[in-house]
């Protein structure tokens, strides 16, 4: 397993003004780094099948990216949307080699993505956040 869970709290998942889900939000760290973030799993869905399907895969990506080097960091957040609505995120650091000639240390930057881009099973929209980082930095050495 990719993960270990660490808590679990069931609470209503707000969706939008009229549409709730019971869910359980589970936090966990991934195995290879200990980076901790959190999911909501619809209730009945976590009854039946527990974090796997929701985190193993998010958790087995975040471990991935740090050990071939797409990100050096990682961090869970949350923020609010503009309906008011939290949402949660991975914040990656991403760097690059700085300019010998300027003698400049490397650069970083950080790219914002979706809890839900990461648990979705697809991770090239992921992918494309974090190289969009990159490429800001690689512009600019």
């Amino acid at each position: 397993m990719a993960f270990t869970v660490q808590t679990t709290r069931r609470t209503p998942w707000v969706l939008g003004p009229s549409q709730v889900v019971d869910a359980m939000e589970v936090g966990v760290t991934t195995s290879g780094h200990n980076i901790y973030f959190e999911v909501l799993v619809p209730y009945n869905q976590w009854k039946l099948f527990g974090a796997a399907p929701n985190v193993g895969g998010a958790a087995a990506l975040i471990d991935l990216w740090l050990d071939d080097g797409l990100v050096v960091g990682a961090s869970f957040v949350q923020d609010v949307d503009l309906s008011g609505l939290l949402v949660d995120y991975m914040e990656f650091v991403v760097e690059v080699p700085g300019n010998p000639g300027t003698q400049s240390g490397p650069l970083t930057n950080t790219a914002l993505v979706p809890m839900l881009m990461l648990t979705s099973g697809s991770a090239g929209p992921a992918e494309a956040l974090i190289a969009a980082a990159k490429a800001l930095l690689a512009a600019n050495v």
